[in-house]
This record gives structure tokens, C-alpha cells and sequence, in this order.
């Protein structure tokens, strides 16, 4: 099976921000789950890969210890098991390396990491990416592909609260440039809109 452009977009983004691969044999499938409130999301995401899922079940709700989630899988395939191998070490956590900046270059790729894992600032046009899961030198890797692919630049900032975890914080002007690439495909899912921040007035 030979991925789109959109699918392959769709998946990185997804790996980069709160998606899980799970290896099986030579082969891999890929689980998204979200909150319920994140209903809308997971089904535009669900018939984005539906190609991917044609042996598996529509997302369905479970009910967990902090709420409800509402997720699916896709079926397991060869060509999932190179993204197993481009974002997993062998004791099964995500890794970031140089090579994703070969492989995050379209814009939809950086708006699934942003619904998954941004969050726009209510006081000002400003934004964070949480990357706290990731080590210094693997956040510095991802500012560089965001400055280098898409000439946003990032702050890494200590978190306040754990100190040995970062963030990535994206200022005003930077911050800008991001929703610029991103509200195309963010506005295809109303109920994700939020993610854009506050209104421009230029």
C-alpha cells in the first residue's frame, strides 16, 4: 500500500503529537485517541485514513478514570512499520531525530502536531507546543525543523513546575506565520477552531 500526501501528512503530525504506533510482527497500526470533546477531531482524522481502516472499527467512546475518551485504530500495515522505525526506540518511546526534518514539511502536518499538542494563549496572540515528553536536545531539533520548514522561530522554555522538562513557546509574530499555514485544514473541523487563538485585528 502506498500512502497519499495527505495520509502521510495526517500520520506524522499525529506521531509528533498524541498519536501511538504499535508494532505487530513487520507490520504496524497506528491508535488515535482524544478526548469525547474532541469527537468532531477524531472523525475527520477517522475518514482522512478511512483506507487505512478498512478492516478495523469506527472510533467509538470508553469511559476512563478522568473521563471519556473516544478513539480508533487503523488495520495493521507493512508501510506503517517505517514510522514505527523513524519515531520509536526499541524500548518503545518516541524519539525525535534529524531526520524529521526531512519528513515534516507540509503545513498539515504542523497543524495535527498544533491540535495535538497546542495551545493558544488567552492574553495575547502567542502560542506553546507541549513537547515536555522530549529531552533538550530533541526540543532544539524540533525548533530547528519549525524554523527551518515553516520559518517559525520558538523559544524553548524550562517548565516552572518539573525543571527538567521544556516547552516550546512561539511568540507573537512567529506565532502568526503559524495560523497563517494552518487555518486551511484547522477550519475544515469547526469544533477545533479554538486552537487558532484570538482573532487578528490587521
Amino acid at each position: 500500500m502506498e500512502l497519499t500526501l495527505i495520509e502521510k501528512s495526517i500520520i506524522l503530525g499525529t506521531l509528533l503529537g498524541d498519536g501511538f504506533l504499535q508494532k505487530r510482527a513487520h507490520k504496524a497500526r497506528l491508535r488515535i485517541c482524544h478526548s469525547f470533546k474532541q469527537k468532531q477531531y477524531v472523525n475527520w482524522k477517522y475518514q482522512q485514513l478511512i483506507r487505512l481502516c478498512n478492516r478495523t472499527q469506527p472510533p467509538k467512546c470508553k469511559n476512563v478514570r478522568l473521563g471519556v475518551t473516544y478513539s480508533f485504530h487503523t488495520q495493521s500495515e507493512k508501510i506503517l512499520s517505517y514510522y514505527h522505525t523513524l519515531f520509536y526506540r526499541s524500548n518503545g518511546f518516541k524519539k525525535i531525530n534529524n531526520q524529521l526534518i526531512d519528513h515534516i514539511t507540509h503545513p498539515l502536518s504542523l497543524a495535527i502536531w498544533w491540535l495535538d499538542d497546542g495551545n493558544a494563549r488567552i492574553d495575547c496572540n502567542a502560542g506553546r507546543l507541549a513537547t515536555c515528553g522530549f529531552s533538550l536536545q530533541e526540543q532544539k531539533i524540533l525548533q530547528q525543523l519549525l524554523f527551518q520548514n515553516f520559518h517559525i522561530s520558538t523559544n524553548i522554555v524550562r517548565n516552572s513546575i518539573k525543571k527538567s522538562q521544556y516547552y516550546l513557546y512561539i511568540p507573537s509574530r512567529h506565532f502568526s506565520q503559524l495560523i497563517d499555514l494552518i487555518q486551511i485544514y484547522v477550519q475544515q473541523i469547526p469544533a477545533m477552531e479554538y486552537k487558532l487563538g484570538k482573532p487578528r485585528n490587521d
